[in-house]
């Protein structure tokens, strides 16, 4: 039964005739072959690629992260300029009293001029080999070795000797 069905609509469709498919449209496929659908049928693939159409939109805006603009984003940040004593300068930490714990330890050789490492805005990083030169000093001068400068430590790096 459907071998017949399928032989007549393929009869009338290469014939023209429209009396089982109604008005159709047609198809080119993919693998070059011609397909004849009915209107109800092509708005169900329209449809259903309008929707993929979407989703894929959807996927794709959902994967873009989001950047929210608040008031701070407008405010420039001028970060606070510490002068040697006032804080206590651990590992991380830049600055122009960083700076000056750089200079003192290049003076006293502990420390090589290559190896501060400068920041934009003209202090420096307390990282690296500075951390070492420091853990050094602490050594030679009796601290407990923990890299940390505060004031103690401060006191004993302005000494001369």
């Amino acid at each position: 039964m459907f071998l017949f069905f399928s032989q007549v609509v393929l009869a009338q469709s290469l014939t023209g005739d429209k009396s089982v498919l109604g008005s159709s449209r047609t198809y080119k496929k993919v693998s070059g072959d011609t397909v004849r659908l009915r209107p109800s049928v092509v708005e169900k693939i329209e449809k259903e690629e309008k929707r993929k159409a979407k989703a894929e939109a959807k996927a794709a805006k959902a994967k873009t992260p989001r950047v929210k603009k608040s008031l701070v984003d407008s405010v420039q940040y001028t970060p606070h300029k510490y002068t040697l004593g006032e804080r206590v300068i651990m590992q991380g930490d830049s600055g122009h009293d960083v700076l000056s714990v750089a200079k003192i330890l290049v003076k006293k050789l502990y420390l090589d001029e290559a190896d501060i490492i400068y920041t934009p805005d003209g202090g420096a990083v307390y990282d690296g080999a500075m951390v070492k030169a420091v853990l050094l000093f602490q050594k030679f001068n009796d601290f407990y070795e923990d890299g940390i400068i505060g004031r103690e430590l401060i006191k004993a790096l302005r000494k001369k000797k």
